[in-house]
């Protein structure tokens, strides 16, 4: 890959992430069925130009957001569902919002974020809901697919790095306390954040789990009595050097395993968190967190 040259202001450092897994066995657990919390629900956002605020200036929030604090923001997992320029969308985010593939992250000082192409990760400051940013890292992935025909991708990456430093930022929580709004403005931009409470701080810490897939679902009845297509399942074993040592007896899953996509055809063994939801429908509340291994299965 080539190296980009980058126009915005603070020192860019870039570096290659390198993803790494490691197969713990969780041990035993008293958990139900699952989705995950930080999955988004994309039903939420459809219309979302109708039912959006239209922004014409940080002022038009100052009263109803407060200045956005670091403890508050580490909270929530964000997607980006709006960018305006006095109350008109900015044309270079509008397929990336559409795609809902604008995230960001706060945590331990440090801010990551990604617009669906290289991910980014600083540490950062907020003085009175302005945000600084200092050594910025990066990974160097060309994404020259064009926006509307005018940006590549990583222009776009660019522009918006420039336009998070220094930006102001407040922010407030929605009354279900579930979810937040972040409001990011530079000069006449606006950008607005939607935030879903992460899963541990929802539900506490979860127990980690180890599932084979089968690549065939069965008939099975849903607690209504109505007639249903479920996963089969089996857990497998994992000893502290992540080799694996066994499998248990497969069984007809009956819940949903959130952030998971079953493929027909495809037999894999997948991690996933199991979260105690006592006072919800789904208990325990299973979440998708990786694939551990994937195999195709040829259809006769």
């Amino acid at each position: 890959m080539k190296t980009r040259a980058l126009t915005f202001s603070p020192s860019i450092i870039f570096f290659a992430t390198v993803l790494t897994a490691t197969a713990l066995l969780g041990g035993c657990y008293k958990v139900g069925d699952a989705v995950n919390g930080a999955v988004y629900d994309i039903k939420v956002q459809k219309n979302k130009q109708e039912n959006e605020p239209k922004l014409k200036n940080f002022d038009d929030v100052a009263d109803k957001y407060q200045p956005a604090n670091s403890a508050e923001l580490a909270k929530y997992d964000w997607v980006l569902v709006s960018a305006q320029m006095q109350g008109a969308p900015i044309e270079r985010y509008e397929s990336i919002i559409a795609k809902r593939s604008a995230t960001m992250n706060f945590g331990d000082n440090l801010v990551s974020y990604s617009l669906g192409c290289n991910n980014y990760r600083s540490s950062y400051q907020l003085n009175e809901g302005v945000i600084s940013l200092n050594s910025i890292g990066a990974t160097m992935m060309s994404c020259n697919n064009a926006n509307n025909g005018q940006l590549t991708l990583n222009q776009i990456e660019d522009k918006f790095t420039n336009a998070l430093a220094q930006s102001r930022l407040r922010f407030a929580n929605n009354p279900d306390e579930q979810t937040a709004t972040l409001v990011q403005q530079k000069g006449v931009e606006v950008l607005i954040w939607q935030g879903v409470l992460k899963n541990n701080i929802r539900f506490g810490e979860p127990v980690r789990l180890y599932w084979e897939i089968d690549p065939e679902t069965v008939n099975c009845v849903d607690t209504t009595g109505g007639d249903k297509m479920c996963l089969k399942i089996r857990k497998v074993n994992y000893n502290a050097e992540g080799i694996k040592v066994g499998a248990g007896a497969w069984r007809t899953f009956y819940g949903k395993i959130h952030g998971f996509n079953h493929q027909g055809n495809v037999r894999q063994i997948i991690r996933l968190n199991a979260y105690n939801n006592p006072d919800g429908k789904e208990n325990p509340y299973y979440v998708f967190d990786s694939i551990v291994e994937s195999e195709i299965i040829n259809a006769q």
